[in-house]
Protein backbone atom coordinates (compact mmCIF):
# COMPACT_ATOMS: atom_id res chain seq x y z
CA UNK A 1 0.00 0.00 0.00
CA UNK A 2 1.34 3.45 -0.94
CA UNK A 3 1.77 5.79 2.01
CA UNK A 4 1.04 9.47 1.25
CA UNK A 5 3.72 12.04 1.99
CA UNK A 6 2.52 14.78 4.34
CA UNK A 7 3.47 18.44 3.85
CA UNK A 8 2.74 21.02 6.52
CA UNK A 9 1.30 24.00 4.67
CA UNK A 10 0.33 27.40 6.16
CA UNK A 11 -2.74 27.60 3.91
CA UNK A 12 -4.09 24.04 3.85
CA UNK A 13 -2.59 22.72 7.10
CA UNK A 14 -1.52 19.06 6.60
CA UNK A 15 -1.44 18.22 2.89
CA UNK A 16 -1.20 14.57 1.87
CA UNK A 17 0.48 13.94 -1.46
CA UNK A 18 -0.29 10.53 -3.03
CA UNK A 19 2.46 8.35 -4.47
CA UNK A 20 1.78 9.34 -8.10
CA UNK A 21 2.50 12.95 -7.11
CA UNK A 22 5.53 12.08 -4.96
CA UNK A 23 7.40 10.52 -7.86
CA UNK A 24 7.04 13.80 -9.78
CA UNK A 25 7.92 16.02 -6.81
CA UNK A 26 11.14 14.08 -6.24
CA UNK A 27 12.71 15.08 -9.56
CA UNK A 28 15.20 17.88 -10.33
CA UNK A 29 12.76 19.44 -12.80
CA UNK A 30 10.10 19.89 -10.12
CA UNK A 31 12.54 20.81 -7.34
CA UNK A 32 13.65 23.71 -9.55
CA UNK A 33 10.40 25.44 -8.52
CA UNK A 34 11.88 25.94 -5.04
CA UNK A 35 14.08 28.62 -6.61
CA UNK A 36 11.38 30.57 -8.43
CA UNK A 37 9.49 33.13 -6.38
CA UNK A 38 5.75 33.04 -6.81
CA UNK A 39 5.47 36.83 -7.00
CA UNK A 40 8.71 37.65 -8.77
CA UNK A 41 10.26 40.89 -7.56
CA UNK A 42 7.27 41.82 -5.38
CA UNK A 43 9.43 40.86 -2.39
CA UNK A 44 11.47 44.04 -2.96
CA UNK A 45 8.36 45.95 -1.85
CA UNK A 46 6.65 43.37 0.39
CA UNK A 47 9.56 41.63 2.19
CA UNK A 48 7.59 38.56 3.31
CA UNK A 49 6.39 37.71 -0.22
CA UNK A 50 9.16 35.18 -0.78
CA UNK A 51 7.04 32.05 -1.22
CA UNK A 52 7.78 29.97 -4.29
CA UNK A 53 6.11 28.12 -7.14
CA UNK A 54 6.98 24.87 -5.32
CA UNK A 55 4.51 25.23 -2.45
CA UNK A 56 1.89 26.87 -4.67
CA UNK A 57 1.99 23.86 -7.02
CA UNK A 58 1.52 21.46 -4.12
CA UNK A 59 -1.41 23.56 -2.90
CA UNK A 60 -3.07 23.55 -6.33
CA UNK A 61 -2.63 19.78 -6.64
CA UNK A 62 -4.19 19.30 -3.21
CA UNK A 63 -7.22 21.45 -4.03
CA UNK A 64 -7.60 19.87 -7.48
CA UNK A 65 -7.66 16.39 -5.96
CA UNK A 66 -10.04 17.48 -3.22
CA UNK A 67 -12.53 18.98 -5.67
CA UNK A 68 -12.29 16.10 -8.17
CA UNK A 69 -12.72 13.50 -5.40
CA UNK A 70 -15.76 15.32 -4.07
CA UNK A 71 -17.33 15.42 -7.55
CA UNK A 72 -16.63 11.70 -7.97
CA UNK A 73 -18.35 10.93 -4.67
CA UNK A 74 -21.45 12.65 -6.03
CA UNK A 75 -21.27 10.89 -9.41
CA UNK A 76 -18.93 7.90 -9.51
CA UNK A 77 -20.26 6.80 -12.90
CA UNK A 78 -19.22 9.98 -14.72
CA UNK A 79 -15.81 10.53 -13.10
CA UNK A 80 -13.28 7.71 -13.02
CA UNK A 81 -10.60 7.32 -10.37
CA UNK A 82 -7.86 7.68 -12.98
CA UNK A 83 -9.35 11.05 -13.96
CA UNK A 84 -9.00 12.25 -10.38
CA UNK A 85 -5.35 11.18 -10.55
CA UNK A 86 -4.87 13.09 -13.81
CA UNK A 87 -6.39 16.24 -12.33
CA UNK A 88 -4.04 16.03 -9.31
CA UNK A 89 -0.97 15.68 -11.55
CA UNK A 90 -2.14 18.57 -13.75
CA UNK A 91 -2.47 20.80 -10.69
CA UNK A 92 0.98 19.75 -9.52
CA UNK A 93 2.68 20.45 -12.85
CA UNK A 94 0.76 23.48 -14.10
CA UNK A 95 3.65 25.89 -13.29
CA UNK A 96 6.65 23.79 -14.36
CA UNK A 97 7.21 26.22 -17.23
CA UNK A 98 7.74 29.40 -15.23
CA UNK A 99 11.05 31.19 -15.73
CA UNK A 100 13.09 33.34 -13.31
CA UNK A 101 10.94 35.67 -11.23
CA UNK A 102 7.80 34.08 -12.69
CA UNK A 103 5.77 36.42 -14.94
CA UNK A 104 8.55 39.01 -15.10
CA UNK A 105 10.57 36.63 -17.31
CA UNK A 106 7.65 35.83 -19.60
CA UNK A 107 7.50 39.42 -20.86
CA UNK A 108 11.05 39.45 -22.28
CA UNK A 109 11.14 36.11 -24.13
CA UNK A 110 10.96 36.94 -27.86
CA UNK A 111 8.13 35.43 -29.96
CA UNK A 112 8.81 32.39 -32.12
CA UNK A 113 9.37 32.52 -35.89
CA UNK A 114 5.60 32.52 -36.46
CA UNK A 115 5.12 35.50 -34.16
CA UNK A 116 3.54 33.51 -31.32
CA UNK A 117 4.28 34.80 -27.85
CA UNK A 118 5.94 32.43 -25.41
CA UNK A 119 3.79 31.46 -22.44
CA UNK A 120 4.43 29.42 -19.33
CA UNK A 121 1.45 27.07 -19.82
CA UNK A 122 2.81 25.58 -23.04
CA UNK A 123 6.26 25.52 -21.48
CA UNK A 124 4.81 23.57 -18.53
CA UNK A 125 3.55 20.89 -20.92
CA UNK A 126 6.96 20.87 -22.62
CA UNK A 127 8.69 20.40 -19.26
CA UNK A 128 6.27 17.72 -18.02
CA UNK A 129 6.97 15.52 -21.04
CA UNK A 130 10.71 16.00 -20.51
CA UNK A 131 10.40 15.26 -16.76
CA UNK A 132 8.66 11.95 -17.43
CA UNK A 133 11.18 10.92 -20.08
CA UNK A 134 14.29 12.12 -18.24
CA UNK A 135 13.38 10.33 -15.01
CA UNK A 136 11.98 7.19 -16.69
CA UNK A 137 8.62 7.59 -14.98
CA UNK A 138 6.54 5.85 -17.65
CA UNK A 139 6.54 2.50 -15.83
CA UNK A 140 5.96 4.07 -12.41
CA UNK A 141 3.00 6.04 -13.73
CA UNK A 142 1.57 2.93 -15.37
CA UNK A 143 1.48 1.35 -11.91
CA UNK A 144 -1.07 4.06 -11.11
CA UNK A 145 -2.97 3.46 -14.36
CA UNK A 146 -1.51 6.53 -16.08
CA UNK A 147 -0.74 5.68 -19.71
CA UNK A 148 0.21 7.67 -22.81
CA UNK A 149 -3.36 8.84 -23.51
CA UNK A 150 -3.71 9.94 -19.90
CA UNK A 151 -0.52 12.01 -20.14
CA UNK A 152 -1.99 13.76 -23.19
CA UNK A 153 -5.12 14.41 -21.14
CA UNK A 154 -3.02 15.87 -18.29
CA UNK A 155 -1.29 18.21 -20.72
CA UNK A 156 -4.65 19.44 -21.99
CA UNK A 157 -5.85 19.97 -18.41
CA UNK A 158 -2.83 22.26 -17.88
CA UNK A 159 -3.50 24.22 -21.07
CA UNK A 160 -7.23 24.48 -20.43
CA UNK A 161 -10.08 24.33 -22.93
CA UNK A 162 -11.77 27.39 -24.37
CA UNK A 163 -15.54 27.58 -24.79
CA UNK A 164 -15.86 25.98 -28.22
CA UNK A 165 -12.60 24.02 -28.31
CA UNK A 166 -12.64 20.30 -28.93
CA UNK A 167 -11.85 18.12 -25.90
CA UNK A 168 -9.98 14.83 -25.65
CA UNK A 169 -12.77 13.55 -23.41
CA UNK A 170 -16.04 14.79 -24.86
CA UNK A 171 -18.74 16.18 -22.59
CA UNK A 172 -16.30 16.41 -19.68
CA UNK A 173 -15.64 20.14 -19.80
CA UNK A 174 -15.95 20.22 -16.00
CA UNK A 175 -12.67 18.30 -15.63
CA UNK A 176 -10.85 20.91 -17.74
CA UNK A 177 -12.30 23.66 -15.55
CA UNK A 178 -10.70 22.47 -12.32
CA UNK A 179 -7.09 23.61 -12.83
CA UNK A 180 -7.29 26.17 -15.66
CA UNK A 181 -10.83 27.40 -16.25
CA UNK A 182 -10.98 29.35 -19.51
CA UNK A 183 -14.78 29.54 -19.41
CA UNK A 184 -15.23 31.76 -16.35
CA UNK A 185 -11.96 31.86 -14.39
CA UNK A 186 -13.13 29.92 -11.32
CA UNK A 187 -10.40 27.32 -10.74
CA UNK A 188 -8.28 25.93 -7.93
CA UNK A 189 -5.18 27.73 -9.19
CA UNK A 190 -6.90 31.03 -8.39
CA UNK A 191 -8.20 29.70 -5.08
CA UNK A 192 -4.71 28.82 -3.92
CA UNK A 193 -2.91 31.96 -5.04
CA UNK A 194 -5.61 34.27 -3.65
CA UNK A 195 -5.25 32.59 -0.26
CA UNK A 196 -1.47 32.08 -0.37
CA UNK A 197 -0.47 35.46 -1.77
CA UNK A 198 -2.63 37.45 0.65
CA UNK A 199 -1.14 35.43 3.51
CA UNK A 200 2.49 36.11 2.55
CA UNK A 201 1.77 39.73 1.63
CA UNK A 202 0.34 40.29 5.10
CA UNK A 203 -3.07 41.25 3.70
CA UNK A 204 -6.42 40.40 5.24
CA UNK A 205 -8.73 38.53 2.91
CA UNK A 206 -12.43 37.72 3.12
CA UNK A 207 -12.18 35.02 0.45
CA UNK A 208 -12.62 31.44 1.70
CA UNK A 209 -12.61 28.62 -0.86
CA UNK A 210 -13.83 26.19 1.81
CA UNK A 211 -17.14 28.04 1.72
CA UNK A 212 -17.46 27.31 -2.03
CA UNK A 213 -16.23 23.70 -2.22
CA UNK A 214 -19.35 21.95 -0.83
CA UNK A 215 -21.58 23.78 -3.30
CA UNK A 216 -19.93 22.71 -6.58
CA UNK A 217 -21.86 20.29 -8.78
CA UNK A 218 -21.66 18.99 -12.35
CA UNK A 219 -24.82 19.90 -14.27
CA UNK A 220 -25.94 20.46 -17.86
CA UNK A 221 -25.48 24.07 -18.98
CA UNK A 222 -26.88 25.49 -22.20
CA UNK A 223 -24.77 28.12 -23.95
CA UNK A 224 -26.22 29.13 -27.28
CA UNK A 225 -26.97 25.97 -29.26
CA UNK A 226 -24.70 23.75 -27.16
CA UNK A 227 -25.42 21.96 -23.91
CA UNK A 228 -22.43 20.65 -21.96
CA UNK A 229 -21.74 19.45 -18.46
CA UNK A 230 -19.93 22.14 -16.47
CA UNK A 231 -18.96 23.04 -12.94
CA UNK A 232 -21.96 24.81 -11.41
CA UNK A 233 -22.28 26.65 -8.12
CA UNK A 234 -25.09 27.14 -5.65
CA UNK A 235 -26.64 30.61 -5.99
CA UNK A 236 -25.86 31.51 -2.39
CA UNK A 237 -22.07 31.42 -3.02
CA UNK A 238 -22.31 34.04 -5.79
CA UNK A 239 -21.10 36.67 -3.33
CA UNK A 240 -18.18 34.45 -2.30
CA UNK A 241 -17.15 34.14 -5.94
CA UNK A 242 -17.56 37.89 -6.27
CA UNK A 243 -15.14 38.28 -3.34
CA UNK A 244 -12.68 35.99 -5.14
CA UNK A 245 -12.65 38.24 -8.22
CA UNK A 246 -12.40 41.34 -6.04
CA UNK A 247 -9.47 39.75 -4.18
CA UNK A 248 -7.72 39.05 -7.47
CA UNK A 249 -8.14 42.66 -8.58
CA UNK A 250 -7.00 43.93 -5.20
CA UNK A 251 -3.85 41.79 -5.39
CA UNK A 252 -3.03 43.21 -8.80
CA UNK A 253 -3.71 46.76 -7.68
CA UNK A 254 -1.86 46.73 -4.35
CA UNK A 255 1.03 44.35 -4.98
CA UNK A 256 1.46 42.58 -8.35
CA UNK A 257 1.31 45.90 -10.25
CA UNK A 258 2.38 48.21 -7.44
CA UNK A 259 4.28 51.21 -8.79
CA UNK A 260 7.62 50.22 -7.23
CA UNK A 261 7.12 46.52 -7.98
CA UNK A 262 6.68 47.35 -11.66
CA UNK A 263 9.70 49.64 -11.92
CA UNK A 264 11.93 47.01 -10.28
CA UNK A 265 10.51 44.42 -12.68
CA UNK A 266 11.37 46.71 -15.60
CA UNK A 267 14.91 47.11 -14.31
CA UNK A 268 15.35 43.36 -13.77
CA UNK A 269 14.07 42.65 -17.26
CA UNK A 270 16.56 45.12 -18.72
CA UNK A 271 19.37 43.51 -16.71
CA UNK A 272 18.41 40.06 -18.02
CA UNK A 273 18.25 41.34 -21.60
CA UNK A 274 21.66 42.98 -21.29
CA UNK A 275 23.21 39.82 -19.82
CA UNK A 276 21.29 37.29 -21.95
CA UNK A 277 24.01 36.65 -24.54
CA UNK A 278 26.63 36.10 -21.82
CA UNK A 279 24.65 33.57 -19.77
CA UNK A 280 25.10 30.23 -21.54
CA UNK A 281 23.27 27.00 -20.69
CA UNK A 282 24.06 23.59 -22.15
CA UNK A 283 21.06 21.70 -23.48
CA UNK A 284 20.49 18.26 -24.92
CA UNK A 285 23.19 17.01 -27.25
CA UNK A 286 25.63 19.57 -25.85
CA UNK A 287 23.97 22.43 -27.73
CA UNK A 288 24.39 25.84 -26.10
CA UNK A 289 21.66 28.39 -25.51
CA UNK A 290 21.68 31.90 -24.09
CA UNK A 291 19.25 32.99 -21.37
CA UNK A 292 16.34 33.90 -23.62
CA UNK A 293 16.92 30.93 -25.95
CA UNK A 294 16.92 28.46 -23.04
CA UNK A 295 13.13 28.07 -23.33
CA UNK A 296 13.71 26.05 -26.52
CA UNK A 297 15.49 23.21 -24.72
CA UNK A 298 14.15 21.52 -21.55
CA UNK A 299 17.59 20.58 -20.22
CA UNK A 300 18.85 24.15 -20.62
CA UNK A 301 15.64 25.57 -19.15
CA UNK A 302 16.04 23.43 -16.02
CA UNK A 303 19.15 25.46 -15.20
CA UNK A 304 17.31 28.78 -15.34
CA UNK A 305 15.81 30.10 -12.10
CA UNK A 306 16.00 33.11 -9.77
CA UNK A 307 19.65 32.38 -8.94
CA UNK A 308 20.74 33.88 -12.27
CA UNK A 309 20.43 37.27 -10.56
CA UNK A 310 23.33 36.37 -8.26
CA UNK A 311 25.19 34.84 -11.18
CA UNK A 312 25.09 38.20 -12.95
CA UNK A 313 26.00 40.11 -9.80
CA UNK A 314 29.04 37.92 -9.05
CA UNK A 315 30.27 37.80 -12.63
CA UNK A 316 33.67 39.37 -13.33
CA UNK A 317 33.00 39.60 -17.06
CA UNK A 318 33.88 42.94 -18.62
CA UNK A 319 31.59 42.42 -21.60
CA UNK A 320 29.56 45.63 -22.04
CA UNK A 321 26.24 43.81 -21.60
CA UNK A 322 27.29 42.18 -18.33
CA UNK A 323 28.71 45.45 -17.03
CA UNK A 324 25.43 47.25 -17.75
CA UNK A 325 23.44 44.39 -16.18
CA UNK A 326 25.53 44.59 -12.99
CA UNK A 327 25.04 48.35 -12.88
CA UNK A 328 21.27 47.96 -13.10
CA UNK A 329 21.22 45.32 -10.35
CA UNK A 330 23.42 47.52 -8.18
CA UNK A 331 20.96 50.38 -8.66
CA UNK A 332 18.14 48.10 -7.50
CA UNK A 333 20.04 47.08 -4.38
CA UNK A 334 20.96 50.70 -3.62
CA UNK A 335 17.33 51.70 -4.23
CA UNK A 336 18.39 54.07 -7.00
CA UNK A 337 15.30 53.17 -8.99
CA UNK A 338 14.04 54.76 -12.16
CA UNK A 339 12.27 57.99 -11.19
CA UNK A 340 8.51 58.09 -11.68
CA UNK A 341 7.68 61.34 -13.48
CA UNK A 342 3.94 60.98 -14.02
CA UNK A 343 0.98 58.76 -13.24
CA UNK A 344 -2.40 58.79 -14.95
CA UNK A 345 -4.98 56.79 -13.00
CA UNK A 346 -8.68 56.48 -13.85
CA UNK A 347 -7.75 56.73 -17.51
CA UNK A 348 -10.32 57.50 -20.19
CA UNK A 349 -11.89 55.03 -22.61
CA UNK A 350 -9.29 55.76 -25.30
CA UNK A 351 -6.54 54.26 -23.17
CA UNK A 352 -8.75 51.37 -22.06
CA UNK A 353 -9.76 50.27 -25.52
CA UNK A 354 -6.73 51.04 -27.65
CA UNK A 355 -3.51 49.10 -27.80
CA UNK A 356 -0.92 51.30 -26.12
CA UNK A 357 2.14 52.17 -28.17
CA UNK A 358 4.85 53.29 -25.71
CA UNK A 359 6.84 54.94 -28.50
CA UNK A 360 3.81 57.01 -29.49
CA UNK A 361 3.31 58.13 -25.90
CA UNK A 362 6.97 59.12 -25.71
CA UNK A 363 6.55 61.24 -28.83
CA UNK A 364 3.39 62.86 -27.49
CA UNK A 365 5.05 63.80 -24.21
CA UNK A 366 7.59 65.96 -25.98
CA UNK A 367 5.79 66.42 -29.28
CA UNK A 368 6.13 70.24 -29.39
CA UNK A 369 9.65 70.32 -28.50
CA UNK A 370 12.64 70.41 -30.58
CA UNK A 371 13.40 73.43 -28.44
CA UNK A 372 11.88 72.21 -25.15
CA UNK A 373 15.09 70.80 -23.65
CA UNK A 374 16.80 74.17 -24.19
CA UNK A 375 14.29 75.76 -21.82
CA UNK A 376 15.24 73.33 -19.07
CA UNK A 377 18.47 72.92 -17.13
CA UNK A 378 21.17 71.35 -19.28
CA UNK A 379 21.24 68.31 -16.99
CA UNK A 380 17.59 67.59 -17.78
CA UNK A 381 17.86 67.30 -21.55
CA UNK A 382 18.67 63.60 -21.44
CA UNK A 383 15.45 62.90 -19.51
CA UNK A 384 13.46 63.37 -22.71
CA UNK A 385 15.62 61.14 -24.86
CA UNK A 386 13.59 58.15 -26.04
CA UNK A 387 16.07 55.65 -24.59
CA UNK A 388 15.65 57.16 -21.13
CA UNK A 389 11.84 57.19 -21.02
CA UNK A 390 9.91 54.11 -19.88
CA UNK A 391 6.15 53.86 -20.39
CA UNK A 392 4.37 51.27 -18.25
CA UNK A 393 0.68 50.42 -18.44
CA UNK A 394 -1.26 48.42 -15.84
CA UNK A 395 -4.76 47.13 -16.50
CA UNK A 396 -6.97 46.14 -13.59
CA UNK A 397 -10.03 43.99 -14.17
CA UNK A 398 -11.76 40.96 -12.70
CA UNK A 399 -10.16 38.42 -15.01
CA UNK A 400 -12.56 38.72 -17.97
CA UNK A 401 -11.62 42.08 -19.42
CA UNK A 402 -14.58 44.45 -19.44
CA UNK A 403 -17.07 41.62 -18.91
CA UNK A 404 -18.53 40.72 -15.53
CA UNK A 405 -17.13 37.22 -14.82
CA UNK A 406 -20.21 36.28 -12.79
CA UNK A 407 -22.24 36.36 -16.00
CA UNK A 408 -20.29 33.33 -17.29
CA UNK A 409 -20.77 31.23 -14.14
CA UNK A 410 -23.74 28.83 -14.05
CA UNK A 411 -25.62 28.83 -10.73
CA UNK A 412 -28.24 26.43 -9.41
CA UNK A 413 -30.86 26.99 -6.74
CA UNK A 414 -31.88 24.78 -3.86
CA UNK A 415 -33.42 21.64 -5.44
CA UNK A 416 -37.19 21.39 -5.66
CA UNK A 417 -38.63 17.86 -5.94
CA UNK A 418 -35.07 16.56 -6.31
CA UNK A 419 -34.49 18.47 -9.56
CA UNK A 420 -31.47 20.70 -10.14
CA UNK A 421 -31.31 23.29 -12.92
CA UNK A 422 -28.30 25.47 -13.67
CA UNK A 423 -28.72 28.86 -15.29
CA UNK A 424 -26.50 31.81 -16.16
CA UNK A 425 -27.16 35.05 -14.31
CA UNK A 426 -28.41 38.13 -16.12
CA UNK A 427 -27.88 40.78 -13.47
CA UNK A 428 -24.57 42.55 -13.01
CA UNK A 429 -23.41 42.36 -9.40
CA UNK A 430 -19.94 43.79 -9.87
CA UNK A 431 -19.17 47.52 -9.98
CA UNK A 432 -19.93 49.15 -13.32
CA UNK A 433 -16.30 50.13 -13.78
CA UNK A 434 -14.85 46.66 -14.40
CA UNK A 435 -11.65 47.83 -16.10
CA UNK A 436 -9.28 50.48 -14.90
CA UNK A 437 -5.97 51.50 -16.40
CA UNK A 438 -2.98 53.17 -14.83
CA UNK A 439 -0.26 54.62 -17.04
CA UNK A 440 3.13 55.54 -15.58
CA UNK A 441 6.12 57.38 -17.04
CA UNK A 442 9.62 56.71 -15.66
CA UNK A 443 13.05 58.07 -16.46
CA UNK A 444 16.18 55.94 -16.28
CA UNK A 445 18.47 58.93 -15.67
CA UNK A 446 20.06 58.58 -12.21
CA UNK A 447 20.93 61.18 -9.56
CA UNK A 448 18.89 64.08 -10.91
CA UNK A 449 18.70 67.26 -8.86
CA UNK A 450 15.35 68.12 -7.33
CA UNK A 451 14.72 71.12 -9.57
CA UNK A 452 15.17 69.04 -12.71
CA UNK A 453 12.81 66.37 -11.37
CA UNK A 454 10.27 69.08 -10.56
CA UNK A 455 10.31 70.49 -14.11
CA UNK A 456 10.17 67.02 -15.68
CA UNK A 457 7.20 66.01 -13.53
CA UNK A 458 5.29 69.15 -14.49
CA UNK A 459 5.82 68.54 -18.19
CA UNK A 460 5.08 64.79 -18.20
CA UNK A 461 2.13 64.94 -15.82
CA UNK A 462 0.45 67.75 -17.75
CA UNK A 463 0.91 66.00 -21.08
CA UNK A 464 -0.41 62.75 -19.65
CA UNK A 465 -3.49 64.41 -18.17
CA UNK A 466 -4.21 66.16 -21.48
CA UNK A 467 -4.02 62.88 -23.40
CA UNK A 468 -5.67 60.33 -21.17
CA UNK A 469 -7.35 61.79 -18.10
CA UNK A 470 -10.97 60.66 -17.68
CA UNK A 471 -13.50 63.55 -17.61
CA UNK A 472 -14.67 64.49 -14.13
CA UNK A 473 -17.55 62.34 -12.93
CA UNK A 474 -20.63 63.80 -11.17
CA UNK A 475 -19.99 61.19 -8.47
CA UNK A 476 -16.49 62.49 -7.75
CA UNK A 477 -15.79 62.22 -4.02
CA UNK A 478 -14.56 65.27 -2.05
CA UNK A 479 -11.09 63.75 -1.82
CA UNK A 480 -10.91 63.13 -5.57
CA UNK A 481 -12.36 66.59 -6.21
CA UNK A 482 -9.57 68.15 -4.17
CA UNK A 483 -6.95 66.27 -6.19
CA UNK A 484 -8.55 67.32 -9.46
CA UNK A 485 -8.70 70.91 -8.24
CA UNK A 486 -4.97 70.72 -7.60
CA UNK A 487 -4.46 69.57 -11.18
CA UNK A 488 -6.79 71.93 -12.99
CA UNK A 489 -8.24 74.51 -10.58
CA UNK A 490 -7.97 78.32 -10.88
CA UNK A 491 -4.95 80.13 -9.52
CA UNK A 492 -4.84 83.64 -8.06
CA UNK A 493 -2.88 86.22 -10.06
CA UNK A 494 -0.51 86.83 -7.17
CA UNK A 495 0.76 83.25 -7.07
CA UNK A 496 1.31 81.61 -10.47
CA UNK A 497 0.96 77.84 -10.33
CA UNK A 498 -0.86 77.69 -6.97
CA UNK A 499 -4.58 77.42 -6.28
CA UNK A 500 -6.47 79.12 -3.48
CA UNK A 501 -5.55 76.31 -1.09
CA UNK A 502 -1.87 76.65 -1.81
CA UNK A 503 -1.82 73.50 -3.93
CA UNK A 504 -0.09 73.24 -7.27
CA UNK A 505 -2.06 73.85 -10.46
CA UNK A 506 -0.11 71.65 -12.85
CA UNK A 507 -1.65 72.92 -16.07
CA UNK A 508 -1.02 76.52 -15.04
CA UNK A 509 2.53 75.65 -14.09
CA UNK A 510 3.11 74.08 -17.47
CA UNK A 511 1.86 77.20 -19.24
CA UNK A 512 4.24 79.25 -17.10
CA UNK A 513 7.06 76.96 -18.13
CA UNK A 514 6.25 77.21 -21.82
CA UNK A 515 5.92 80.99 -21.66
CA UNK A 516 9.12 81.61 -19.67
CA UNK A 517 11.11 84.21 -21.62
CA UNK A 518 14.77 83.48 -22.29
CA UNK A 519 15.92 86.36 -20.12
CA UNK A 520 13.99 84.99 -17.13
CA UNK A 521 16.50 82.19 -16.73
CA UNK A 522 19.85 82.53 -15.04
CA UNK A 523 22.63 80.45 -16.52
CA UNK A 524 20.17 78.59 -18.71
CA UNK A 525 17.94 77.69 -15.70
CA UNK A 526 14.28 78.82 -15.75
CA UNK A 527 12.68 80.61 -12.83
CA UNK A 528 10.90 78.42 -10.27
CA UNK A 529 7.37 77.44 -11.08
CA UNK A 530 5.79 78.65 -7.84
CA UNK A 531 7.81 81.81 -7.34
CA UNK A 532 5.53 84.55 -6.01
CA UNK A 533 5.04 87.92 -7.66
CA UNK A 534 3.37 89.37 -4.58
CA UNK A 535 5.23 91.98 -2.49
CA UNK A 536 3.76 90.53 0.72
CA UNK A 537 6.26 88.09 2.27
CA UNK A 538 3.56 85.91 3.85
CA UNK A 539 2.22 85.08 0.35
CA UNK A 540 5.59 84.19 -1.09
CA UNK A 541 6.44 80.50 -1.41
CA UNK A 542 10.04 79.56 -0.78
CA UNK A 543 11.77 77.41 -3.44
CA UNK A 544 11.78 74.34 -1.17
CA UNK A 545 8.13 74.65 -0.20
CA UNK A 546 7.19 75.17 -3.84
CA UNK A 547 8.89 71.92 -4.71
CA UNK A 548 7.13 70.09 -1.90
CA UNK A 549 3.80 71.35 -3.18
CA UNK A 550 4.41 69.75 -6.57
CA UNK A 551 2.77 66.50 -5.53
CA UNK A 552 1.56 64.51 -8.53
CA UNK A 553 0.88 61.20 -6.82
CA UNK A 554 4.40 59.93 -7.52
CA UNK A 555 7.19 58.85 -5.23
CA UNK A 556 9.60 61.55 -4.03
Amino acid sequence: MDIPKVFNDPIHSSVQMPKHCQIIIDTPEFQRLRFIKQLGCTCYVFPSAVHTRFEHSIGVSYLAGKLASMLRQNDSKSIQEVEVTCVEIAGLCHDLGHGPFSHDFQDIVPPDKDGNKWNHEEQSVFMLKYLIKQNSLEKKLEEHNIYTEDIKFICKLILGVKKDEKMLRENKLYLYQIVNNFVNGVDVDKWDYCARDTHYLGMKSAFDFNRILPFVKVLDVKRGDHTRKELCFRDKVARDLNIMFLTRRRLHYTSYQHRVTKVIAIMLQEAFQEAADHLIFVGEGGKKYNLLESVKDPKAFCQVDDTILNEIKRSRSQEPGMVRAREIIERIHKRELYQCLAICEHANEKLKMDAVDPDEIKRLIVKDDDDLPSRLPISSRKIFQADNIVVQVSRFDYGSGDRNPLLDIPFYKKPIDGKLDAKLLKEDELPADKVDVTLRIYTKVPKLDQETITWAKVICQTKLEEMYRRPRSPQTTPAKQKIENQLSGPRPPSTPGLDSNGSTDVSAGYQDLMSTPPDAAVGGRPTRLAESQSPEPEDKATPDSAKRQLNFGTAP
